[in-house]
């Protein structure tokens, strides 16, 4: 009985040790997918090879070519061949310069502030989704504006505006500096 129980025991320790030590492997090693548009290949040819070269190597390989940049000299091309081994074939020959799948890159629009992780609201109001629709304008005014305002502060100098207490309505937030009121937000 107690054999039976070693076993069992030091198999199921194995067992855990093993996937213990593959989910680490996988932390350290994982890659990330990298969308790309399926069948597109960006390839820029070396600036010695003509274009009727360049069309005789598209059509040795079966891709058609969707769209030509002179400026930047590239091809975008079609094909329904498979990607990875197009990559393959057409770095391996002389006249390509580089090839690569047609990546799909997506803007973010997340601030570079190093605190920005730690301010609740634009976390609690899911700002960042916002960003990621709409960047609006500069016309536009608004401010998350809590128990007062650094008026020192460099990401506020420019943008508060300069007001006199008698033309104050009661749905602004107004901060007093020693030399005059500051509104910061309008009703634009």
């Amino acid at each position: 009985m107690f054999l039976w129980l070693s076993l069992t025991t030091s198999v199921f320790i194995i067992i855990l040790l093993f996937y213990t030590v593959k989910y680490i492997v996988t932390l350290f090693h994982s890659k990330t997918p990298t969308a790309f548009e399926p069948n597109q290949l960006i390839i820029k040819f070396n600036k010695n090879v003509c274009e009727h070269r360049a069309s005789e190597i598209h059509s040795k390989n079966k891709c058609e070519i969707s769209e030509k940049n002179n400026s930047l000299g590239y091809h975008l091309v079609y094909t329904k061949k498979n990607i990875k081994k197009l990559i393959n074939i057409y770095n391996k020959l002389d006249e390509v310069e580089y090839v690569e799948p047609n990546y799909i890159f997506e803007a973010s629009y997340v601030p570079n502030d190093s605190f920005y992780p730690f301010q609740y609201g634009p976390q609690k109001v899911q700002a960042p989704s916002a960003w990621d629709v709409t960047r609006s304008n500069s016309s536009i005014k608004i401010a998350l504006v809590d128990t007062g305002v650094q008026l020192n502060h460099p990401d506020l100098t420019s943008k508060l505006l300069p007001c006199r207490w008698e033309h104050k309505p009661k749905r602004w937030k107004w901060t007093w500096d020693s030399r005059s009121w500051y509104c910061c937000c309008s009703n634009q």
